[in-house]
């Protein structure tokens, strides 16, 4: 399980990227499927922006369930 909380203050869509390629240890920009392709990356940016914190958005990207948290947490787990 990996929990990315990035340091500065990156859109979610680019915590998504940056949390899931850590877990497969490889550079964001070597992941073969875009984010794009399983999800509306500027939507998630959008949903999630000025929402209430206890807000989420789940779904599944290489292997992992994916929950972005409207505290700006990115939790991965993989799926079984």
């Amino acid at each position: 399980m990996s929990d990315c909380r990035g340091s500065a203050n990156p859109p979610q869509s680019t915590k998504v990227v940056e949390a899931v390629a850590d877990e497969l240890d490889v550079d964001p920009t070597d992941l073969e499927i875009p984010l794009t392709e399983v999800i509306d990356s500027d939507a998630l940016d959008a949903l999630l922006k000025g929402q209430d914190r206890s807000s989420s958005i789940r779904f599944s990207y290489y292997g992992y369930q994916v929950v972005v948290k409207g505290n700006g947490q990115v939790v991965l787990t993989e799926n079984t």
